[in-house]
C-alpha cells in the first residue's frame, strides 16, 4: 500500500459493499454505503435496515467512508505510516422475523460474526497489505427502533510496504478470455458467477469458493462477467490487487 488517497478510500468502501452484497448468508440483509459528505442528509430520512432486500426487512448494514490518520506508534517501520479505519454499522429490528436459509432467525451478533469473517479474509487478501484488526466494537441503541453495533476494522499501512499486484488485464478473442498481469510471479484468480475471486477456504457450512486459478485461456460466452484479482506471496503477507470486472463482448 504505497499511497493512501481519497480514491483508495472510496474504492475500499465500494469493494467492501460489493463483497458483502455477494454473500449468500446476507441475502436478506439490506446493505448500503454512504459518503461522509451526504451522511447527515440521508441518515436523517432513512436507514439501511428500513430499505429491505429480496422482499425482506429487519436488518441492515451501513458501510461508512473509511478514514486514514497518521500512525506514529510504529517506530520500527520506516517512512510515513497511516492507520486506515473502516466503520460498519450493523442494525436489527427484533420484532421482525428475518430468516436465514437454514430456518434460524438472524441476530445482530450473527451478522457481526459473518461480516468479520468475510472481511477479515477479503481485506487481508484483496485490499492492500498488512493485518486488519478490530479497532472498535460499540453498541448502537434505539436507532429508529433498531439496535446493533458499530464494528470498526483497521489496518496500519506504511509507505515502504510492498506494492499491490498490478491490475490484471483480460482480453477476448475467438470466444476465449486471456488474462495477463505485469507483476512477475503473481497468481491470478477469477470467477464467472459474481462471487469474489481469491485463495481462501471457507469453513464448514459456508458456500464453497468458486474461484479458479488462471492457467491458460478459457472459453467464455458473450455477456459473461468475469471478476479478476491477483495475489503475490512474499515473506510477510499476501499482497493483492483490487478486484476488476470484465464483460465478454
Amino acid at each position: 500500500m504505497s499511497v493512501i488517497t481519497t480514491n483508495f478510500l472510496n474504492t475500499l468502501q465500494d469493494h467492501t459493499l460489493s463483497k458483502l452484497l455477494s454473500e449468500p448468508l446476507l441475502q436478506s440483509v439490506s446493505i448500503a454505503s454512504q459518503r461522509h459528505q451526504v451522511k447527515l442528509d440521508i441518515t436523517a430520512r432513512t436507514a439501511p435496515h428500513m430499505a429491505g432486500r429480496n422482499g425482506k426487512v429487519g436488518a441492515g448494514i451501513l458501510i461508512q467512508l473509511p478514514v486514514a490518520d497518521p500512525d506514529h506508534d510504529r517506530s520500527d517501520v520506516p517512512g510515513a505510516q497511516m492507520l486506515v479505519k473502516l466503520p460498519i454499522d450493523i442494525l436489527v429490528k427484533d420484532e421482525i422475523s428475518l430468516v436465514l436459509s437454514n430456518g434460524a432467525n438472524i441476530t445482530a451478533e450473527q451478522i457481526v460474526t459473518i461480516v468479520w469473517f468475510l472481511l477479515n479474509q477479503y481485506l487481508n487478501q484483496a485490499i492492500g497489505s498488512g493485518n486488519w484488526f478490530v479497532d472498535g466494537f460499540d453498541p448502537i441503541e434505539d436507532r429508529k427502533g433498531a439496535y446493533g453495533y458499530q464494528l470498526v476494522l483497521a489496518v496500519r499501512a506504511a509507505q515502504d510496504q510492498p506494492p499491490k499486484v498490478a491490475a490484471p488485464i483480460v482480453t477476448f478473442a475467438g470466444g476465449n478470455a486471456t488474462i495477463t498481469c505485469a507483476t512477475a510471479g503473481a497468481q491470478i484468480y477469477f470467477t464467472t458467477d459474481g462471487s469474489f475471486p481469491g485463495p481462501y477456504t471457507p469453513p464448514a457450512g459456508y458456500p464453497a469458493n468458486t474461484s479458479t486459478l488462471y492457467a491458460a485461456p478459457f472459453a467464455v460466452a458473450s455477456g459473461t462477467v468475469i471478476l479478476v484479482t491477483g495475489y503475490l506471496q512474499n515473506s510477510q503477507t499476501t499482497i493483492g490487487s483490487d478486484v476488476w470486472t470484465f464483460t465478454a463482448p
